[in-house]
């Protein structure tokens, strides 16, 4: 049996869900609010390939250094949702504006976190990157960082008017993706129990040729062969002399009869009714 993958992790989305339905999802969702979006685990890694993501934050990404940044931010933003109940609205590692929003089951279980973003709140000049830079890109090759500056310059500036309606919609999205969550585990619990059923159906059946096997095998022990053909042949003997042709015969042929069945035994094959 394939061990079960911990709750909430990548192998166990995978296994529970339809992440290509999800992707489908995230993707339709994050081009009609141009935001970028993503769905991860509580530690920030990937579920669902980046939708819409900004060539800044691909770049970023593509180094191991800013991806493993990235994914403690989007953590972070998970975790600062999870604790206030609601979509968390917070400046990521590189300065870009994101919001989170934790996928939880009914019962209360958190097996993700919705993300969607990577905007400005407002212009900046190229001055106020290149120092934010100094501080929080340190990870960025130096010989690099004009380009990444000029990418950052690029993102798109949106009003927190617009971040609200967003992040409103963001839950709604959420909540789509927990009912899809909780239908899956639901139906594979069904198949699941389903196949245990099944399996003890098996067992049972199992069980059940078993005992006539033993209880064949128990009549065969009980009976010596010898005694019945000899008690046979006694009975052939007298209807020759009684002169009882039918009762010869058929003493002679339930003889052989026995002689096939008994060596098929011997064998542990059964006769069909056919033979």
């Amino acid at each position: 049996m394939v061990p079960l993958a911990p709750e909430g992790s990548v192998d166990w989305w995978r296994r529970v869900v339809d992440v290509g339905v999800l992707q489908d999802i995230i993707d339709r969702f994050a081009c009609s609010q141009s935001f970028a979006a993503i769905l991860t685990t509580l530690n920030g890694e990937s579920v669902t390939a980046p939708s819409n993501f900004s060539e800044f934050c691909k770049r970023v990404r593509a180094i191991p250094e800013g991806r493993d940044r990235c994914w403690k931010s989007d953590a972070r933003g998970g975790k600062m949702a999870l604790d206030s109940g609601d979509v968390k609205i917070y400046r990521c590692h590189c300065g870009l504006i994101d919001m989170a929003v934790p996928i939880s089951l009914a019962d209360g279980r958190v097996i993700g976190i919705l993300l969607m973003g990577q905007v400005h709140l407002s212009s900046y000049d190229r001055d106020d990157v290149l120092e934010m830079a100094r501080f929080h890109w340190d990870f960025l090759p130096e010989e690099e960082m004009d380009e990444f500056v000029d990418l950052f310059l690029r993102i798109p500036v949106v009003d927190e008017e617009e971040i609200h309606r967003s992040a409103s919609l963001l839950k709604l999205v959420a909540s789509h993706i927990v009912n899809l969550c909780e239908r899956y585990i639901t139906e594979k619990s069904f198949w699941e129990r389903g196949m245990v059923r099944m399996r003890k159906m098996v067992d049972r059946e199992l069980l059940e040729k078993s005992l006539k096997a033993a209880q064949l095998r128990s009549l065969q022990r009980q009976l010596n062969p010898h005694f019945i053909f000899n008690t046979l042949n006694v009975i052939y003997r007298l209807a020759m002399l009684e002169g009882a042709t039918q009762t010869r015969d058929l003493t002679l042929k339930f003889s052989e009869y026995l002689r096939y069945v008994l060596g098929k035994q011997r064998r542990s094959n059964l006769v069909s009714l056919s033979e």
